[in-house]
């Protein structure tokens, strides 16, 4: 009704000065006196009622929560007047100041550490040191991530998971970081988190790769991460399938990582890798070399013995370096001289290398060469002279198999070579 009567007022008036419509002729002065009465007393109770809204809408809203107590107090100057109080009113709340954010046990809040991908790289870091063959060529202390590598030892930023990991009620950011090293790279996941004056600090490295992996579980690669409670978990493989490799090779694994005072430890997944498969693993077993010189000549004996100690069948060929001047009688079948054969082997100039086809050996199957028969001029080989003979073993590299990327080459190299030093009789 406030709201109608107001309008009808404003009407008139709106009336009266655009004089649109004529105005009745005054009724004299006791019909004056008459309407200064009415309006004294409509404006009395104006103002009584907007008096009791100033006052009871405050008080409704604070009884239902609509206005909050942490506002500032009004200038006094501009408060409505207020009736005294009376025996039935209900006091207002008395406003309470905001208290900060504090933890449970009433000290400030931790920063928040979730960092965004684009601050990361937009922030110099300090970075620890790359350990494994990492450290020879990735660069540590102030460095800032880039999102692509181009040159040997950049360091990228590939992945981004938030973790709790101090239990603190806030998260920090764990992130998986690559180190280009030749047409591979490292891989180190590291956690990051934000001090009091919110700069970025490292709180540690959670797990780092290893291009010789698989000693100690030690992983080839790092593929994914991802929060799981307090802990990184970590996707790690022990194959680094590179360079046109084939992926199905690798075989993977979730491992879980966890803060332990300022380092993190393994507290889940498994600690080792099961044998791949898709190893080689050749071994040259022993080597046997005896021989005689008598009048012009030297004749000697040579016997090789080697294992199949990977997992799957492979194609296998030998290798074997005579000294100078020293060749084989007569050469079987499945050998041919080659000098050329092993050229990553210290075979020596004037030496001569023999090359055997040993065909399709089984996994765990040991293979026993012939006795092969030497002969030299007893000019090179002198009674009581010291000669050196080198055996290599390999897998064979012309197999659909090696092709296709659906074997493993034979990274343990210590055991692929053997070599002998005789004493000439």
């Amino acid at each position: 009704m406030m709201d109608e009567e107001f309008h009808e007022l404003d009407t008139v008036f709106d009336t009266f000065r655009d004089g649109s419509q004529s105005l009745p002729a005054p009724l004299g002065p006791a019909a004056a006196r008459a309407t200064v009465r009415r309006r004294r007393q409509l404006r009395a109770g104006i103002t009584s009622g907007l008096t009791a809204l100033v006052i009871a809408a405050p008080v409704a809203a604070y009884a239902a929560g609509v206005i909050g107590t942490n506002g500032p107090p009004a200038d006094p100057a501009t408060q409505p007047p207020t009736p005294p109080p009376s025996a039935t009113a209900t006091p207002s709340p008395t406003p309470t100041a905001p208290a900060s954010p504090q933890s449970s046990e009433g000290a400030a809040a931790p920063p928040d550490g979730r960092i965004d991908q684009a601050t990361l790289l937009a922030t110099p870091l300090t970075l620890p040191d790359w350990p494994n063959h990492g450290v020879m060529d990735c660069p540590a202390g102030e460095y800032q991530l880039v999102s692509t590598p181009h040159s040997m030892g950049d360091i990228s930023l590939r992945q981004l998971a938030y973790v709790d990991v101090d239990s603190d009620g806030v998260e920090e950011t764990a992130a998986l970081l690559h180190c280009q090293t030749g047409q591979s790279g490292e891989w180190q996941v590291m956690v990051f988190d934000r001090n009091e004056a919110g700069d970025i600090d490292l709180v540690g490295s959670v797990v780092a790769s290893s291009l010789s992996g698989r000693e100690g579980g030690l992983p080839e690669q790092i593929k994914e991460i991802r929060a799981a409670g307090n802990a990184v978990e970590v996707q790690v493989g022990d194959i680094l399938a590179c360079c046109g490799g084939n992926p199905d090779i690798v075989q993977y694994q979730w491992r879980a990582y966890s803060l332990d005072g300022d380092t993190f430890r393994q507290t889940g997944g498994p600690a080792e890798f099961p044998v791949n498969p898709m190893f080689t693993d050749l071994q040259v077993k022993s080597v046997a070399v005896e021989g005689t010189t008598t009048g012009d000549t030297f004749d000697g004996t040579v016997r090789i013995a080697i294992r199949n100690a990977g997992p799957a069948r492979t194609l296998t060929w030998v290798a074997f370096v005579l000294p100078h001047a020293a060749t084989l009688k007569t050469v079987p079948t499945g050998c041919v001289r080659s000098d050329y054969a092993v050229q990553t082997e210290p075979v020596g100039e004037g030496n001569t290398t023999y090359v055997c086809g040993i065909g399709e050996t089984s996994a765990g199957q040991d293979v026993t060469l012939g006795t092969f028969q030497v002969t030299a001029p007893a000019s090179a080989f002198p009674s009581g002279g010291q000669k050196e003979v080198i055996v290599v073993v390999r897998a064979s590299t012309e197999t659909a198999e090696w092709a296709e990327h659906k074997r493993i080459p034979d990274l343990q190299n210590d055991d692929n070579t053997k070599i002998v030093t005789f004493t000439v009789k």
